[in-house]
């Protein structure tokens, strides 16, 4: 993610702006995040998480489906491992709203457990201990970008190694007025 970030293409003179961060959790992407923009905000709904985020940010202690998405307000919406916990029309107004928030030629970066396109599902379910957690195929989040005209910059899978039960995407979209 770190070099996803530092890559990204800028209009002259807009690089570093605004960032949101969703589902931040403790704030572990914060290092990068400070490196790359002037102004970090972090969204995240977990009490026990924001215990122990310390870091000097604006943050939202609320769900992704509760937040009122501004409009034209960052240069980037990053949500790493956030959209496998919303399904149906939640994940999709969540995806909407991050594009309204986005401002022109800004990004929305997400990094999503997906499944190999050869699986016979389209969504799979972690495990029974992961009850609100799915896995879904890449092609699938593509649809959805497409049916809500955000344009795909860039998508980077990452294979599994072993550890992990799926491979990982990236994918970098940027504000649909611009297709």
């Amino acid at each position: 993610m770190r070099d996803t970030l530092t890559n990204l293409e800028w209009p002259s003179g807009r690089k570093g702006g605004k960032v949101l961060e969703l589902m931040a959790g403790y704030g572990r992407n914060y290092p990068v995040l400070k490196k790359n923009f002037r102004h970090v905000e972090m969204l995240d709904g977990s009490a026990e998480m924001w215990e122990h985020n310390n870091h000097p940010v604006t943050k939202h202690f609320l769900k992704i489906e509760d937040f009122k998405w501004p409009v034209d307000e960052y240069d980037c919406v990053l949500g790493v491992w956030c959209l496998c916990y919303l399904r149906g029309e939640r994940l999709l107004d969540a995806l909407a709203g991050m594009e309204k928030s986005v401002k022109e030629l800004g990004y929305i970066v997400l990094m999503e457990p997906v499944l190999a396109e050869d699986s016979v599902h389209e969504t799979v379910q972690w495990d029974e201990n992961c009850r609100d957690e799915q896995a879904r195929k890449q092609s699938w989040y593509e649809r959805q970008f497409k049916r809500l005209g955000i344009k795909v910059h860039s998508i980077k899978r990452y294979p599994q190694d072993g550890v992990m039960l799926f491979d990982i995407c990236s994918f970098v979209l940027q504000d649909g007025t611009i297709m």
